[in-house]
């Protein structure tokens, strides 16, 4: 089967000066980023380091309180929430399925949203570039699949309406190391087979490494470093960076002396 391919030219991602305060502390802290179009750029950082309240910005779920947002150019405050939304692919960490729906109308949902006149036939397609055909798990539901299978059905409801966008807010941190490993792979090939443009937050720094073409590094709603893994091992910004870096390589030897 061939991939769905965009019919538009690839859209880019901006933050400008972007702030954020939530419950009084700035979450995002005058955070400039740009992704270019069919590019993928990995946030990471700790827990509350404001990688996921930037990524909401893209789609509205949060709203700044300072700076822009662009999505292809165009500033986000001026567009509406909900159709922003069901035009930028969305992944959250638990995958977020509807347990009362099919598999099969689990992937349809944006389609159908869209009025697509074939949203069926985009959701079996679009499973199948998932790796879960539809005769097998069309007719099932969430609570009949494995956690890695449930978060390929959140992949494919994402990507069914062909969006330029995908945002992915730690997709594969739920899973076990063999899932993950197997879904990891899995979305290498799709993002360079659709060719969208992509902002994954992730705790990783090696899967962000494999999975996007650079790196964000976040520390208390701020950007301190931005590049590859290896332009950051060769001279990490901050001690932060290095403490990350460190923690991740060691972490992957005991992995594999393991």
């Amino acid at each position: 089967m061939s991939a769905p391919r965009p019919a538009r030219a690839l859209p880019t991602l901006e933050a400008d000066d972007v702030r954020c305060v939530l419950g009084g502390i700035a979450a995002v802290d005058g955070v400039s980023l740009r992704i270019g179009g069919g590019c993928c750029t990995a946030l990471v950082g700790e827990s509350g380091a404001g990688k996921t309240t930037l990524l909401r910005c893209f789609n509205r779920m949060v709203v700044p309180d300072a700076g822009r947002i662009l999505v292809a150019g165009r500033d986000v405050s001026h567009e509406p929430a909900v159709q922003l939304r069901r035009h930028i692919g969305y992944v959250p960490q638990h995958g977020g399925l509807l347990p009362h729906w099919t598999v099969l109308r689990n992937a349809a949902l944006v389609p159908s949203l869209l009025q697509h006149p074939n949203a069926s036939q985009a959701a079996v397609d679009a499973l199948e570039l998932v790796g879960l055909p539809v005769a097998a798990f069309g007719s099932r539901f969430p609570h009949e699949l494995s956690g890695g299978q449930r978060q390929r059905v959140a992949m494919a409801r994402a990507i069914a309406a062909h969006p330029g966008i995908l945002l992915m807010d730690e997709p594969f941190g739920a899973l076990d190391a063999v899932s993950r490993a197997e879904i990891q792979s899995t979305f290498a090939d799709l993002r360079k087979r659709l060719g969208v443009t992509t902002l994954l937050v992730t705790h990783d720094l090696l899967e962000a490494d494999y999975l996007a073409d650079d790196i964000a590094v976040m520390r208390a709603g701020r950007i301190d470093q931005r590049g590859t893994l290896d332009a950051m091992r060769s001279a990490p910004a901050t001690e932060y960076v290095a403490s990350l870096l460190n923690r991740a390589l060691a972490g992957a030897q005991r992995r594999a002396s393991a």
